[in-house]
């Protein structure tokens, strides 16, 4: 059974109390500051910001398994408790979910009913966040779900083991469909203007007040089916001009999600506060376009440039201790991959050049690295880029930083595959080595912008993307990534966390999968 989801909380009050939304100070509210607060409550419309800001009045139908402070492997995709489906099985046709009693904060109870009409709204307005969920897990988006009796649904389609994850991921969460449906018009059927600024679901908390990318207010659902939540009401604050540190320190906040390494190391061991890195499924990451560069499509080049970057440097200083090095193509943080690391990502700056004058680039070449202020969430990315300028150097690399201003002409520039170089972020969806590996590395895969297209990597990821979840399928994706270490298709960085600050009265930061902080210990001390 999942332990209370106090995880939309993401924080909880501070020793002192919090202020209010009408200006009184409240022992039981929670104030949490996000990098941003979106401009609508719609998820689709920003994705990454909703996972900060939207938790609050979202429940799907399974959870993942909790975790504990200090565990460094996320929960794989099979490693999923009771949301507000109690139960689950496999079947011929596809999955069989039977709810739970859950009650939404409007007082309606869930029913099938409710689940079909989530599904069935995601594919009318064609949502493509939805779309691709449907996708991932193999349900038919012609006819997503068949209500069996009223507290029994069944997922329709040639599902994937990849269903599971389809179904746990933070959005979209079960929509009440009767309060939905009395803001329909014969305009908006499906109510998308009404749900930019209002919540209508069956998590522990529903939004009282909203201001566009400013402030979101929410109070509790006293219904909520896993006991009263912790908190009276949580005000989540765009941080905006304002530094988290400034937020924190004067009281303004209690919980800040998503700090950049700077606060991080500037929150960490001051006194009345506690910091957390959780692990993601993020890297940073040096795609390289072994297309466009003829160097690139060496090995030993590839090789070279690895073992010139000193990782721990990078990790210590530039990224102020909220990365680990990588050792791998994919996050340690993805289950298996922490035995498939390879012997390339060490630092071994004489070994580097001796691979290099092994080839045809004895005497180098000229590299252009396009970078911009995105491609490294929380720190500064041209600082990233001249510490790779300063390693590749060494190797008679000259490299020139391109800086693209533009976050839609970088990832132009990212999707054309119109680069030499690009430090970027790569972070799969699902803790799966074959699914991630068949994105980003493989011919074909929607994301291999460097063109990867080794055989054995291929094979090896067309075996395991065939094979149930299990352990066959761990160790076929695990030879896939030893494969590609051998490699080095591009040069992965570090492995990325994410940094909480909390105050003193908070308890329970934990390790929170999926680039959100879900919170499922955080409860007042």
């Amino acid at each position: 059974m999942a332990t209370t989801l106090t995880f939309a909380v993401s924080g909880c009050a501070g020793a002192g109390g919090a202020t209010t939304a009408s200006g009184a100070s409240s022992d039981n509210q929670l104030t949490m500051s996000v990098p941003a607060v979106p401009n609508t409550l719609y998820p689709l419309m920003e994705p990454v910001a909703a996972q900060f800001a939207h938790l609050p009045m979202l429940s799907s139908l399974l959870q993942y398994e909790p975790q504990e402070r200090g565990e460094t492997v996320l929960p794989g995709v099979d490693q999923v408790v009771a949301g507000l489906a109690e139960s689950y099985e496999l079947v011929p046709e596809g999955l069989v979910l039977k709810l739970r009693d859950a009650t939404s904060a409007a007082g309606n109870p869930l029913t099938a009913e409710d689940v079909a009409y989530t599904f069935e709204r995601a594919v009318a307005v064609e949502d493509s966040i939805g779309k691709f969920l449907m996708t991932t897990g193999g349900i038919d988006p012609a006819e997503p779900v068949t209500i069996l009796d009223e507290d029994t649904v069944r997922l329709n389609g040639a599902v994937t083991p990849l269903v599971l994850f389809a179904i746990t991921y933070y959005y979209p969460g079960i929509l009440d469909s009767t309060v939905v449906k009395e803001h329909a018009t014969a305009d908006d059927p499906w109510a998308t203007e009404w749900l930019r600024t209002n919540s209508a679901n069956f998590g522990p908390y529903t939004v009282e007040s909203f201001q566009p990318g400013e402030r979101i207010v929410y109070t509790a659902n006293e219904n909520y089916w896993e006991g009263e939540p912790p908190y009276d009401s949580v005000v989540v604050l765009s941080a905006g001009a304002q530094s988290p540190v400034q937020l924190l320190k004067s009281g303004s906040a209690d919980f800040a999600a998503r700090v950049p390494g700077n606060v991080y190391e500037e929150m960490k061991g001051v006194a009345g506060f506690d910091t957390y890195v959780s692990p993601s499924l993020s890297q940073q990451v040096v795609v390289l376009n072994k297309k466009a560069t003829p160097a690139l499509a060496n090995p030993d080049v590839r090789r070279a440039l690895s073992m010139a970057v000193d990782r721990q440097l990078l990790a210590d200083t530039v990224y102020s201790g909220t990365a680990e090095p990588a050792e791998s193509v994919l996050s340690s943080s993805v289950p298996g991959v922490d035995g498939a690391t390879g012997k390339y990502f060490s630092y071994d700056l004489d070994e580097a050049k001796r691979l290099m004058a092994s080839t045809p680039y004895a005497d180098g070449f000229e590299l252009t690295l396009t970078v911009s202020a995105g491609s490294a969430p929380g720190v500064d990315a041209n600082s990233v880029a001249i510490a790779l300028q300063s390693a590749w150097k060494e190797l008679g690399v000259a490299v020139q930083i391109e800086n693209i201003g533009s976050a839609s002409r970088f990832s132009e520039v990212q999707t054309s595959s119109s680069f030499e170089a690009l430090l970027t972020s790569e972070a799969p969806a699902a803790a799966d080595i074959a699914y991630a590996m068949s994105l980003l590395h493989t011919a074909g895969g929607p994301f291999n912008y460097g063109f990867d297209d080794e055989p054995a990597v291929n094979d090896l990821v067309a075996q395991a993307v065939a094979q149930p979840l299990g352990a066959e399928r761990t160790r076929l994706g695990a030879e896939a990534v030893a494969a590609w270490n051998e490699t080095m298709g591009s040069i992965p960085l570090v492995d990325t966390g994410i940094a909480y600050v909390a105050a003193d009265g908070t308890c329970g930061l934990a390790t929170y999968p999926y680039l959100a902080p879900l919170a499922y210990h955080l409860s007042p001390c």
